[in-house]
């Protein structure tokens, strides 16, 4: 009862987490005031050499080995550094400092050749803190890449929330305000979500619509070229969907009426001026065009357009 299992194995693989040896954590409990630790200590030695008699790892072990085998074997490191220009992390909230020292030496190299490193997470997201995932990898993430990297972070809030409505986002805020508990596991001072204002921002839907995938994949092609390359691109309005012209399709099955509403539509985009795409901050990036190949409203009763 005084070694239940699940303690012990808990306990060494929280020392995994932290890169510590069973040489390292018996020679630390010594000092300890719980008088376990240095029995607990034998036992993840005995245990690491069982481990290696069968030729195995446990789940900690692919990451401690990991690391290790980076920071000892400079041909594996080096390898792995040089295929490397770009590092992105997703889930960042679900990731734990091991993991870290991971894509951290890997990146090593790729600030070297011109690349970057980002990191994208929502601590209030976080499901995996019994592996070591806590608010300290978004709080102190500033001075450890500083300190191991030598880089001076940029931070992007992503505080806009498109998928729920405003009553939503207002209750979350006020909700996740009254556990004084949780916002212990909290980023101090974090920015509370908010709506879009869609009538201020005035955000356009643009769709490129073409007879096939082909055709609609060289063509958005050359736009995000022309973006990238250029800044920004002007483009034609074809046809204006809006609501009158959605009414109308949805649900109607008479061709004649269908043609004639595209028509009409055709014509009053005639006189619209071309609208001007720009890629910067404030307009954003070639990654926020979203592709449809099809759209049902488009083919029913007729070829897509």
């Amino acid at each position: 009862k005084t070694f239940p299992p699940k303690l012990v194995l808990s306990i060494i693989g929280r020392q995994k987490d932290q890169l510590i040896s069973p040489e390292q954590m018996l020679e630390e409990s010594r000092s300890a005031s719980d008088l376990r630790l240095p029995q607990i200590a034998k036992a993840y030695k005995a245990y690491q050499q069982r481990l290696k008699d069968n030729n195995a790892l446990d789940f900690d072990d692919i990451l401690y080995v990991t690391v290790k085998l980076l920071q000892q074997e400079a041909d594996v490191r080096e390898h792995y550094q040089h295929k490397f220009q770009y590092v992105l992390v997703d889930e960042y909230q679900d990731t734990n400092l091991i993991q870290e020292d991971i894509y951290f030496t890997i990146a090593q190299s790729a600030l070297k050749n011109n690349g970057s490193i980002t990191v994208v997470g929502d601590d209030d997201q976080s499901l995996y803190r019994f592996r070591g995932a806590t608010v300290d990898l978004f709080t102190n993430f500033k001075k450890r890449a500083h300190d191991k990297l030598g880089i001076d972070v940029k931070e992007i809030n992503l505080r806009t929330n498109y998928r729920s409505s405003e009553n939503i986002i207002s209750h979350c805020n006020h909700f996740v305000e009254l556990d004084k508990e949780y916002q212990k596991a909290r980023v101090d001072e974090k920015p509370k979500i908010i709506a879009p204002d869609f009538d201020k921002d005035k955000i356009p839907v643009l769709g490129m619509f073409r007879n096939n995938p082909e055709m609609l994949a060289k063509d958005l092609t050359q736009l995000i070229n022309n973006l990238i390359n250029n800044g920004e691109t002007s483009l034609k309005i074809r046809r204006v969907l809006n609501k009158d012209y959605y009414n109308t399709l949805n649900g109607n099955s008479n061709l004649q009426i269908i043609n004639k509403q595209k028509q009409n539509n055709a014509k009053k985009s005639k006189n619209l001026e071309n609208i001007t795409l720009k890629l910067d901050e404030e307009y954003g990036s070639a990654s926020d065009i979203a592709i449809l190949s099809y759209s049902p409203k488009e083919m029913k009763g007729s070829t897509p357009t």
